[in-house]
């Protein structure tokens, strides 16, 4: 994976420059993901929508985050993922 390991690091080190870069944390938790650290990508993710509760790309992350640990119920819960009727035709 060449660097990608490291990728977290550096997200976490703008992080301690400034703890409410809500990209920060996203991208944190993409690489996370990537890496298949879905506990802590799911822990980045949920801290993000805390500060941004409709932040799109996090929500869609959680939700895979969610999927990934099996975990799901709330993978597909609009509770949980923080979609509701006017976020959705479904």
């Amino acid at each position: 994976m060449g660097n990608l390991g490291r990728a977290p690091g550096v997200a976490a080190a703008a992080l301690a420059l400034d703890d409410s870069l809500l990209l920060g944390l996203y991208y944190r938790a993409n690489c996370y993901f990537v890496l298949g650290d879905f506990e802590r990508a799911l822990a980045d993710y949920v801290t993000s929508l805390e500060r941004d509760p409709d932040f799109v790309e996090s929500v869609l992350g959680k939700a895979n985050a969610l999927f990934n640990l099996e975990r799901y119920p709330e993978a597909v819960d609009r509770k949980s993922t923080r979609l509701n009727s006017s976020h959705s035709s479904v």
